[in-house]
């Protein structure tokens, strides 16, 4: 039988059958053909992705495109899964991570002009996120408001009675006034203050300077008469400032099956003129 002679690193010769040169050629190419398969397939994952994702934005913006100012949609939407649908720039898009960029490069995601398009805030452990996680099959509910198209990650049934409580008028000791408004009012007439000054690596947290339990107390029992026959159980106005969200008052606590609707903007000057500007959301809980 014929040998095979592989020199060691000391010029001494190790003699090899012809068949163990062979199982070690065998080895290695499929090594290497198993290293180009796994590539192979990545590179089909993310062109499934990219088509799944382009597939499900053109379903949105189809959805989207039919309403009528003050109509309100909905979509059924699961791939791809893992990936966010985000409002960046005008721009509404689906990128595999969550980024503050359009993603529209044909390899992170893909993005389509959306004027104004406005995602709401969501909750995605351990933090909000100004955007949507597709990490289910969740249903979108479509809002168009004047100029803008508003998407929200929540039940269907439960966004239009939400909606309809706060376009709702109520009986305060003020006046009459529709829930969002008296909210607001309330809201916009107290500054903002800090509660905890963080480090380079800590977000600012913030609370009314000056709560009214009347006023709150009111809110309250109007929620509660509301929605008795309802699932949805708590109701929490949070403000979401600098990305960090802090709740300003609430009537009950939960972090699953919850949905928030913005209802404008608080803007308060701080120390040295600084303008702490944030987003106030009504948050609804079952």
């Amino acid at each position: 039988m014929r040998k095979s002679i592989i020199k060691n690193k000391r010029g001494e010769g190790d003699i090899l059958s012809e068949e163990t040169v062979k199982l070690i050629i065998s080895v290695v190419s499929i090594s290497i053909l198993l290293l180009l398969a796994g590539s192979l397939f990545y590179m089909f994952i993310k062109s499934t992705d990219i088509k799944k994702a382009d597939a499900t934005l053109e379903e949105i913006i189809r959805i989207s495109d039919t309403l009528k100012d003050g109509q309100v949609g909905r979509v059924i939407i699961s791939n791809p899964r893992g990936w966010y649908l985000l409002g960046i720039e005008d721009k509404l898009c689906i990128c595999e991570n969550d980024v503050s960029v359009p993603c529209d490069d044909g390899k992170a995601g893909v993005c389509r002009d959306v004027e104004n398009a406005e995602v709401s805030l969501t909750f995605f452990y351990p933090y909000y996120l100004e955007g949507i996680h597709i990490n289910d099959v969740i249903e979108l509910v479509i809002v168009k408001s004047e100029d803008k198209s508003i998407f929200v990650r929540a039940k269907y049934e439960d966004f239009i009675i939400a909606r309809d409580f706060l376009d709702d008028k109520f009986i305060f000791t003020e006046g009459e006034f529709a829930m969002k408004d008296y909210i607001l009012n309330y809201v916009n007439s107290k500054k903002m203050v800090p509660i905890f000054i963080g480090n380079a690596n800590i977000r600012e947290e913030y609370k009314l300077d000056i709560r009214d339990d009347e006023v709150e107390k009111q809110i309250f029992n109007h929620f509660q008469r509301y929605f008795k026959d309802s699932d949805i159980k708590a109701v929490q106005v949070v403000v979401n400032t600098f990305g960090a969200t802090s709740t300003l008052f609430s009537s009950g606590f939960g972090y699953s099956n919850f949905f928030n609707i913005k209802l404008g903007e608080h803007n308060t000057e701080e120390r040295s003129g600084h303008v702490i500007s944030g987003d106030i959301y009504v948050r609804f809980s079952k």
